[in-house]
């Protein structure tokens, strides 16, 4: 996939665009729009403005979320995002809806994920297995 993708797949508008992980693991977002709905999607990745203008005003937000903010530096030399950046990111973007990915499989750590997740971002929400999100 090449940086800046920008394709149809029937109704869907794709758009992608460069994430920062690690300098020799490129990753890409992306954006997908059908029907005046808008998901964007951002995996791994250090959280870093200037936010990609297609993912504003997103309906829902998927993004990385690997630790919590008292763990930083060490998320973002890894290439990772704390809640507290997944959440400024949902703000920043004024998205709707946010769904943490990429959370440890600990219990208690993705509760703390969670909980700070909220404290910026009220309705954030961890993904729940076989769920279908409509937007």
């Amino acid at each position: 996939i090449s940086w800046g993708l920008r394709d149809n797949i029937g109704d869907i508008k794709i758009v992608s665009f460069p994430l920062c992980h690690r300098p020799l693991v490129p990753t890409n977002g992306f954006v997908f729009e059908a029907g005046g709905r808008r998901c964007s999607y951002f995996p791994d990745n250090a959280a870093q403005k200037p936010y990609p203008a297609c993912a504003v005003e997103s309906d829902l937000l998927i993004h990385e979320s690997n630790g919590l903010a008292c763990e930083q530096p060490g998320l973002a030399e890894a290439g990772h995002s704390s809640a507290q950046d997944a959440a400024e990111v949902a703000n920043g973007l004024r998205a709707k809806r946010l769904i943490l990915i990429h959370i440890p499989g600990d219990l208690k750590k993705r509760a703390a994920i969670l909980a700070e997740a909220r404290l910026g971002f009220p309705s954030a929400e961890l993904p729940k297995p076989d769920k279908t999100y409509t937007l």
